[in-house]
């Protein structure tokens, strides 16, 4: 097993945990734990699985990585923890600029890998953030293995593993049957989705495109989540509409085009004020009760 120790150099404002929080699909994620001083995850590599432990000590991450892809891992550092971003280029006034001094430290990472992360986004579509968190848990603790070490931490379900399933197997983790014969599609495609990546952002995006069942919505998420591109403009969405327009109109429901209008002047960097947004707790004036946890089964 291979290990790994680096020691990245901090800018003046860091914030681990709401830089990496696109790792994490709920409090009982059994890939992501936060420690007092730090966090450690999980992550599927093209060489294997390894656990990443993340410590911030003045002004240095201290990585430490164990399993077989850890030297594979190494150049992909700094860019993973968002350390090839800048948010001090983003300058806004008003209302965002305060926002920004509340969130100084949130950057934006870029994920070595995509597969986890565009399966948890699949999971995301058509319901509560809470039913995507737990078809991610009881998926992964079903179907996947323990990560590298004795963190007690486990890793997501390999491609492989997932090939083995039939689309039911899927439902029974509380999963949209039409979410798990995408996933398992993506699964049959792996490959496929890592060698177009290596040809840029742009060709992935456009291969994902001519996939049955990811549209603008997966996409532009994918864009801004993993592929730390801060313009990425997330629309298609339930919330994000209703959240834009209240915080800046104090409109308790909006369109996507209204919601694009509003963040034009921050062009460049709207994906950088949506997520802003979600860190500063906005949310519109809800109608109606709250959505229970649904059974597809």
């Amino acid at each position: 097993m291979d290990r790994l120790s680096a020691s990245l150099a901090l800018p003046s404002a860091y914030d681990l945990q709401r830089t990496m929080s696109i790792l994490s699909s709920g409090r009982r994620d059994p890939t992501v734990e936060r420690t007092d001083d730090g966090l450690q995850f999980s992550l599927l590599t093209p060489n294997g699985a390894c656990l990443v432990k993340s410590v911030v000590s003045k002004d240095q991450l201290r990585v430490d990585v164990e399993g077989d892809s850890a030297k594979w891992l190494e150049s992909h550092l700094p860019a993973m923890f968002g350390l090839h971003d800048e948010p001090a280029a983003f300058r806004p006034s008003g209302k965002v600029r305060d926002l920004v001094k509340r969130y100084p430290g949130v950057h934006l990472p870029r994920l070595p890998v995509v597969f986890h992360r565009l399966v948890q986004i699949v999971l995301h579509q058509l319901v509560t953030w809470e039913e995507a968190a737990y078809g991610w848990q009881e998926m992964t603790r079903r179907y996947g293995a323990s990560a590298p070490g004795n963190s007690g931490l486990l890793v997501g379900p390999t491609p492989a593993a997932l090939k083995e399933l039939a689309y039911y197997d899927l439902v029974d983790c509380g999963i949209l049957p039409r979410q798990a014969r995408l996933i398992l599609h993506l699964a049959k495609e792996s490959r496929r989705i890592d060698k177009v990546r290596e040809q840029g952002d742009g060709k992935l995006l456009a291969y994902l495109s001519r996939i049955k069942g990811i549209g603008d919505w997966t996409l532009e998420t994918l864009r801004g989540s993993c592929l730390s591109d801060p313009d990425a403009a997330v629309t298609g969405d339930y919330g994000l509409p209703h959240m834009v327009c209240w915080f800046f109109r104090q409109q308790p429901r909006g369109t996507d085009e209204e919601m694009l209008e509003l963040l034009e002047p921050f062009r460049g960097h709207r994906y950088r004020v949506q997520q802003l947004l979600i860190h500063g707790g906005v949310q519109a004036p809800r109608r109606g009760p709250k959505m229970r946890l649904r059974s597809w089964m």
